[in-house]
């Protein structure tokens, strides 16, 4: 376990950690993304009552300290606007990698985001479902709204 740290985890996060400094030097700001896919059983996993459905998006900005929230209603309302459910940190408020990185105060932005897997693929096989295509269309169109806000964020 201790080789597989020092091999491939510690590299991995010293090069992204690298790369979001740069892009901070260079922009002033940083938005990072964190894309996850969580199981249909999510709420009996962790062990959580629900009253309703896992959404098909679940947004984690740990209750709002590592994304400003102008920045997480955006990512929802991109999501929304293709027609997903979409749940604010429920049950997924984020891992411990965005608390390191998000510090919206300082403009470094962290979100979480995971997609409901049915959405692409048949758990039970972990082949494509028939939405593979479709899902994967509308991520093409919500970066491309990221990427639009991002762009309004930064001084010229």
């Amino acid at each position: 376990m201790q080789n597989r740290i020092e091999r491939y985890h510690a590299p991995y996060h010293a090069a992204m950690q690298a790369q979001i400094e740069a892009a901070y030097a260079r922009f002033g700001a940083v938005w990072h993304l964190n894309l996850h896919s969580m199981p249909a059983n999510s709420y009996e996993s962790l062990q959580i009552q629900s009253t309703h459905p896992l959404a098909d998006v679940v947004l984690g900005d740990r209750d709002g300290s590592t994304a400003a929230p102008e920045f997480t209603a955006m990512v929802a309302d991109a999501f929304r606007q293709r027609g997903f459910s979409v749940a604010i940190n429920d049950p997924f408020k984020g891992v411990a990698l965005i608390a390191r990185l998000g510090r919206p105060a300082e403009r470094r932005h962290s979100l979480q985001i995971e997609l409901h897997r049915g959405l692409y693929m048949d758990e039970q096989t972990r082949e494509r479902s028939e939405g593979f295509d479709a899902l994967q269309r509308a991520l093409a169109e919500v970066s491309a709204d990221i990427a639009a806000y991002v762009k309004t964020q930064i001084p010229r």
